[in-house]
């Protein structure tokens, strides 16, 4: 007999061997919570200037935050009926996130906007990447027709895309 079949045995014994299934599937849910986990969006950042400009590269760049924002729902997404990919779409339109890393999906590809901040004092511009982490292949591609959608709406209609964006400024 087999270690778990002596165990099944034994909780069917003592008469707990539901109570005890239910346990171990709990538990079971714990930790797959555990290993899965939450999707979020990583963010990174280059500064170019005029001289890593000419050169092609710029040394100034890093992890804003390596870890990610989570893209979670909360509570109250859960009742708006909000899902992480939905939120997740709306954190990259938020941040200007409009350019992926690839015309065609692939899964890794990432988002940026090319001008996050501008110093018009020194000139330096702040570029801000935006990489998904936690996500399924499937759901990466979700966010990757979303967004890419958004781009083509503005290449194709301007006056369309620039008239949603003020009125959500006048709001």
């Amino acid at each position: 007999m087999k270690p778990i079949e002596k165990l099944y045995a034994l909780l069917e014994k003592k008469g707990i061997y539901e109570e005890a299934i239910q346990l171990l599937k709990e538990h079971a849910n714990r930790l797959k919570e555990d290993v899965q986990p939450d999707p979020r969006i990583a963010i990174t950042y280059e500064i170019w200037d005029d001289a890593s400009l000419e050169a092609g590269d710029t040394d100034n760049k890093g992890w804003i935050d390596d870890e990610g924002v989570s893209m979670k729902p909360d509570q109250y997404d859960i009742e708006d009926g909000k899902t992480s990919i939905e939120l997740a779409i709306d954190f990259l339109k938020e941040n200007g996130a409009f350019e992926a890393s690839s015309s065609h999906f692939n899964p890794g590809v990432w988002y940026t906007n090319n001008n996050y901040h501008e110093d018009f004092k020194t000139g330096e511009v702040e570029q801000r990447s935006y990489h998904l982490k936690g996500f399924s292949p499937e759901e990466e591609n979700s966010i990757f027709n979303a967004i890419t959608k958004n781009i083509e709406e503005e290449r194709f209609n301007p006056r369309k895309f620039a008239a949603k964006r003020f009125s959500r400024r006048r709001r």
